[in-house]
């Protein structure tokens, strides 16, 4: 018998029988493990759950992406992609080389002169902890998260940064940031995920929060020629995506950059307040 345990639980506690569920002739249990009604709501509070069958645990992950993608609309298999952390931890001296910069470039600039003095910023996706970095020095309290591990012990051993490791669906405080940089995270999230990060973004900002949002162009999903995942939008999407969030665009510029992959992409950085 499978079955899902909730964190801080030991297995002798009996969440939910998946494996009688499945193959039971009950069609009210047959009919809540195809819908992955109980698995919905126990999602936020699920760790693992223990099985010798590779059928059996096809199955729970499938009930469980299927309900969240009906649900939230997107799938709990899209919460990391683990060969894009894979390509980020077996590069990160690459991409430190790449992106590295002696100043603040022009979007760290104008999102620190928006945000009050001494602020309290999250840079969502920090990856090495350059930018994080150069916001501590300037004054800012600055709390850094990377889905990655070793990005994230890269930042600690490199700019001595208290940085965690964590992913974009764990953003859930409220009105605790002065601001969120997200530069060239967010593109790592399935399309139909969006929407809700920058809702909990908008939650995690305090009143008038400055939001720097920076993504790639384009339409679709795809890999790229080193195989990290990423989705892309239209800068109309992204303007009314912001707009359904009360967020009120301060600035917008387009351009176009060459990257750890090789290729010349367009991108667009916003600057909003929300």
């Amino acid at each position: 018998m499978a079955v899902l345990y909730p964190v801080g639980h030991s297995p002798d506690f009996d969440l939910c029988p998946f494996d009688t569920a499945r193959r039971s002739n009950n069609a009210s249990h047959a009919d809540m493990f195809d819908r992955g009604i109980s698995v919905c709501a126990l999602l936020r509070h699920l760790s693992v759950f223990y099985t010798s069958d590779a059928g059996l645990v096809a199955d729970i992950a499938g009930a469980v992406d299927k309900c969240c993608r009906a649900v939230s609309g997107y799938g709990f298999s899209d919460m990391t992609d683990q060969q894009t952390l894979e390509v980020y931890a077996n590069r990160i001296a690459d991409y430190a080389k790449t992106f590295k910069r002696n100043r603040p470039d022009r979007s760290l600039r104008h999102f620190m002169a928006a945000l009050p003095a001494g602020g309290h910023v999250h840079d969502l996706g920090c990856g090495t902890g350059q930018a994080a970095a150069m916001m501590r020095d300037a004054g800012f309290i600055v709390t850094a998260s990377d889905a990655c591990p070793k990005m994230v012990q890269y930042a600690r051993d490199h700019y001595d940064l208290d940085a965690t490791v964590g992913t974009f669906d764990q953003l859930k405080a409220t009105a605790a940031y002065d601001g969120i940089w997200a530069n060239f995270s967010l593109l790592h999230a399935p399309r139909t995920a969006l929407p809700h990060h920058i809702k909990a973004i908008k939650k995690a900002l305090r009143p008038d929060g400055i939001f720097h949002l920076g993504l790639k162009i384009g339409t679709g999903e795809q890999r790229d020629a080193l195989g990290r995942f990423y989705s892309y939008h239209s800068v109309a999407e992204l303007q009314k995506i912001l707009a359904d969030n009360a967020f009120e665009i301060l600035e917008m510029a387009e351009g176009s950059e060459k990257g750890l992959a090789g290729t010349q992409d367009p991108f667009v950085i916003i600057l909003s307040r929300g």
